[in-house]
C-alpha cells in the first residue's frame, strides 16, 4: 500500500544516514574528588523577613457582612 504514495511522502519514511563515529571525550585526571562542603554557610543570605501574608474574606464571610450591613440599614 506504501507505493502508491508520492515520492514526497515516502521520504519522511527513509532511514536518516548514521552518525558519524568520534572518539571518547578525553576523562579527567582520576584522583580525589573535591571535599563536599554544605549549604549551611549561604543560609544567612536567604534568611529575608517574610512578608505577612494578606488573608482574603472566603464567599461565607462576604455573604455574612453583606447580610450584617443589610440588616444594619433596615434597622
Amino acid at each position: 500500500m506504501a507505493h502508491y504514495l508520492p515520492p514526497t511522502i515516502m521520504a519522511f519514511f527513509q532511514s536518516r544516514p548514521d552518525y558519524p563515529w568520534l572518539p571518547d571525550v578525553a576523562k579527567e585526571k582520576k584522583g580525589t574528588p573535591p571535599p563536599l562542603t554544605g549549604v549551611s554557610q549561604w543560609i544567612e543570605r536567604f534568611k529575608d523577613p517574610v512578608p505577612p501574608s494578606v488573608k482574603n474574606p472566603t464567599p461565607q464571610e462576604i455573604k455574612e457582612k453583606r447580610l450584617k450591613k443589610k440588616t444594619e440599614r433596615t434597622a
